[in-house]
């Protein structure tokens, strides 16, 4: 087998385990879609397809853990997306890490100024998900 064949093939499977993922997730199957979107990871840790895949089903089956890894390492990857810094901020809010996920939001500001109102509602969006189950409780 070539090299090239094998890179093929394993961004093949890669998208198999992304797809599978969605396929859980969809079904809300949370911890599936986490256990799936890892094994995409595992593939590929530098995919940023992958590691969103993984960071949305971890916010989606509550493992604010995992998807705050996820974030981590897809900031690490593309330091200009705010996108990643507001999928961070999800996972801090929801684990009540309050200073964190203010500098998160900051930084998706900061690094997106010219669409404040966009990002403003997705920050705002991600927080009223976590307030409102807390306030039922």
């Amino acid at each position: 087998m070539t090299q090239k064949s094998e890179g093929t093939s394993s961004r093949t499977i890669r998208s198999a385990w992304i797809a599978r993922s969605r396929v859980h997730a969809a079904r809300g199957a949370g911890p599936l879609a986490v256990v799936t979107a890892n094994n995409a990871v595992a593939l590929s840790p530098d995919s940023e397809v992958a590691l969103i895949q993984l960071a949305g089903a971890a916010v989606a089956a509550e493992d604010y853990e995992a998807a705050a890894r996820a974030a981590d390492r897809l900031i690490a990857l593309s330091p200009s997306s705010a996108d990643h810094r507001l999928t961070r901020a999800t996972a801090y809010f929801s684990r009540r890490e309050w200073a964190k996920a203010e500098a998160d939001c900051r930084a998706a500001l900061a690094i997106q100024p010219v669409r404040p109102v966009a990002t403003h509602s997705r920050a705002k969006n991600s927080i009223a998900r976590i307030l409102v189950p807390c306030a039922a409780s």
